[in-house]
């Protein structure tokens, strides 16, 4: 064990957490300040989960935990009559995407167009799109290599999601 082997800091940290007494993240937070790996310490907390969470929504079992609500207001159809347009790398990742297209359509309502573009090319399209303020695209499936690039313009091409996430029309 790392850091001079604080097997009796763990023992009591692992007692704390299954007594109840910290939480999930207490518990992962500590392990990591002992030096442990956060992948085996959330292995070993098990899932985080919050109380109001089902396992699936019952019309989309292949959907993560949902809430409830997000349940009923996917009911309403919410994005009936909106069209999202993505670019995604012509690869396994795009298709990733692509196989949960019909899934989301029939469970929001809405449509997603999905341009796939080969690597050769995908990096040139995506900032050629957001340079000429068309905006043909929505979003982009990109490459971790091109994350630098938008944040170059005076006007980074980033969106801020915390809007998003507070907002509870969004899954977790």
């Amino acid at each position: 064990m790392p850091n001079g082997g604080n097997v009796g800091k763990f023992e009591y940290l692992v007692h704390q957490y299954l007594k109840g007494r910290i939480g999930r993240r207490d518990f992962i937070l500590g392990g990591l300040q002992l030096g442990l790996s956060f992948t085996v310490l959330a292995k070993l907390a098990g899932p985080a989960r919050a109380a109001n969470l089902m396992d699936s929504a019952p019309a989309a079992p292949y959907e993560s935990p949902v809430t409830k609500e997000r349940v009923d207001f996917l009911k309403t159809k919410p994005f009936k009559g909106t069209t999202i347009n993505v670019m995604v790398l012509k690869a396994t990742v795009g298709d990733g995407l692509k196989y949960h297209v019909p899934h989301w359509e029939e469970e929001t309502g809405g449509k997603i167009n999905v341009a796939e573009v080969p690597i050769e090319t995908l990096h040139q399209q995506i900032f050629s799109d957001l340079a000429s303020g068309l905006g043909r695209y929505d979003a982009y499936m990109t490459g971790a290599w091109f994350y630098g690039d938008f944040f170059v313009p005076e006007t980074p091409y980033i969106v801020e999601i915390d809007k998003f996430l507070s907002d509870p029309r969004y899954p977790n």
